[in-house]
């Protein structure tokens, strides 16, 4: 059984609702998305989703950062 099923199953048999959030790998740097990511269990995260940054040919860099922080 993996990990997400395993929690899926705990809070349903608890009648709870899954607290999952998201995060971009390394940004803004691997320490602090790993500071991050603990204080996201400290508060409750019962899954974290990690986005790992790929480079898209049809967008500049910086335009892809911009739009990460802005919508995700």
């Amino acid at each position: 059984m993996n990990r997400i099923k395993t929690t899926f199953d705990e809070l349903s048999s608890n009648d709870s609702k899954a607290l999952i959030t998201y995060i971009v790998a390394g940004d803004p740097d691997l320490d602090t998305t790993l500071n991050i990511m603990n204080c996201m269990v400290e508060e409750g995260a019962d899954i974290i989703e990690i986005g790992i940054p790929f480079s898209d040919p049809r967008l500049k860099e910086f335009l892809y950062k911009k739009v990460m922080r802005e919508h995700c």
